[in-house]
């Protein structure tokens, strides 16, 4: 282990524990879980010892990691009460199935390369996208665009002609985006937002969970005060309260149901909504 993997291993540990702090409360405490899977991956595969030859050709450890990778964002896609603890048997079920190259790598052909077939391949680049595509228009986008650039180094380790370009450290650069990728989710996460309670409470959790729920829980509660007669609405941006400047009660009140079914109501409640 050198110098800059023993770093990154170390920001990245101390980014998830805090990480982990944060999610408390919520649905995406196994999408955490997953994460740490594939960033013990990552440091696994940028620590084992090959030879010059092999450090650019896909390892069983390295294939792992790019597997792994998948998880969490297709663990959010889950992420809503009460489905999202058996939504994870699938999530492990498309561990398993797409890290079959791994194992008959390992165990049935030892020492073989391998070989990754061009519509798994293509699969694990729609899975890649669809979880980029969730969080670009969000704030984590920085952090989303890093994430997806060292699963795309992991994954051009199957095309030779790209594989060549990146040098002896190329198991190194995935564990160092993923670490960037969690710093700057950290950052984005604790920078303060000069916005009102209930515009925090929709910001937060938009970031968190990303389009897919976002738009979901938007669209849901601008129905039910339509068909109420109420002002009160949701955008990508913001909460639009009623004349006040804020939601009535009532409206408060559908969004705290609404939340409840991925957050807690201490989560809602440290975010000034009680």
């Amino acid at each position: 282990m050198n110098v800059w993997t023993l770093l990154f291993a170390a920001v990245a540990a101390g980014t998830l524990e805090c990480g982990r702090r944060r999610l408390r409360g919520t649905t995406l405490t196994a999408a955490w879980w997953w994460g740490v899977a594939a960033m013990t991956a990552a440091l696994a595969a940028a620590c084992a010892t090959t030879s010059e030859a092999e450090r650019n050709l896909p390892s069983p450890i390295a294939h792992l990691a790019l597997v792994l990778s998948l998880a969490p964002g297709v663990a959010v896609l889950g992420a809503k009460r009460p489905q999202h603890h058996a939504w994870q048997w699938i999530v492990l079920t498309l561990v398993v199935v797409l890290g079959l190259p791994a194992f008959e790598a390992t165990m049935l052909r030892a020492g073989a390369p391998i070989v990754l077939h061009p519509a798994r391949a293509g699969f694990i680049l729609v899975l890649m996208l669809v979880t980029l595509g969730n969080y670009l228009p969000t704030r984590q986008a920085p952090a989303a665009m890093s994430f997806a650039a060292g699963q795309v180094l992991l994954l051009a380790r199957y095309l030779p002609s790209l594989a060549s370009r990146y040098g002896t450290e190329s198991a190194t650069a995935p564990l160092a985006l993923w670490t960037f990728a969690l710093v700057a989710a950290a950052l984005v996460a604790w920078l303060p937002r000069r916005v009102s309670r209930w515009d925090r409470l929709w910001l937060d959790f938009r970031d968190a969970y990303g389009v897919v729920w976002a738009l979901r829980v938007a669209d849901r509660f601008n129905a039910a005060n339509r068909a109420n007669g109420r002002s009160a609405q949701i955008t990508w941006r913001r909460a639009h309260g009623g004349p006040a400047g804020e939601p009535d009660p009532a409206s408060q009140h559908v969004l705290r149901m609404l939340l409840l079914r991925f957050v807690s109501p201490a989560w809602l409640d440290e975010r000034g909504s009680g």
